[in-house]
């Protein structure tokens, strides 16, 4: 409420309606004095704990799967072997911006599917249009010089991330600073 001023009025409506804030910094500031919850964290350690939220939250499927399909890169597919996004240009796609075309796996049709919605896609709209994107998995696609790449997902990938101890509550509690008990109750 005082480095966004023109936005706090987004927390205090949600607050109204029902919304807690929690005001996580390593020091009481002007934003902490209003906190329904102040934590305390140890300085640069927030990523930390926001890394074990987010173990919490895909290890207890609370999140909207819809949404994270059709509104985030979480099914966008990385390429093992070079770590990077497979592109229209991978797949011999022939298009201006074939290297701005991404690609999901398509559950429906067990194949690499481009996305509608990137920057060198005909489509101008976000909407699925009946793909369904797998979010998990590994699979082997063939590119434009005919060989073979796996490629797995963003959440895939984010998912052996947190797999890391140091993204559980406990090593959250025991790095960041923070009581095992106060962060259960904002998670």
């Amino acid at each position: 409420n005082a480095t966004r001023i023109p936005d706090a009025h987004f927390a205090w409506e949600a607050r109204y309606n029902g919304a807690k804030i929690v005001c996580i910094s390593p020091d009481y500031n002007c934003s902490a004095i209003h906190s329904d919850q102040y934590l305390r964290i140890n300085p640069g350690t927030d990523t930390v704990l926001a890394l074990a939220a987010c173990r919490h939250l895909l290890e207890n499927n609370l999140f909207d799967a819809a949404y994270v399909k059709e509104q985030t890169d979480m099914p966008l597919l990385i390429r093992t072997d070079t770590q990077r996004f497979l592109r229209g240009e991978d797949m011999g796609f022939k298009a201006e911006k074939a290297d701005a075309i991404f690609y999901v796996w398509d559950s429906q049709s067990n194949s690499p599917r481009p996305i509608p919605g990137s920057m060198g896609s005909s489509s101008a709209t976000l909407k699925l249009n009946g793909i369904t994107p797998a979010l998990r998995g590994r699979w082997k696609v063939t590119l434009k010089d005919g060989t073979e790449c796996e490629v797995t997902t963003v959440m895939e990938l984010l998912s052996v991330t947190l797999s890391n101890s140091l993204y559980t509550v406990d090593g959250a509690s025991e790095r960041c600073g923070i009581p095992r008990k106060d962060i259960e109750v904002f998670m």
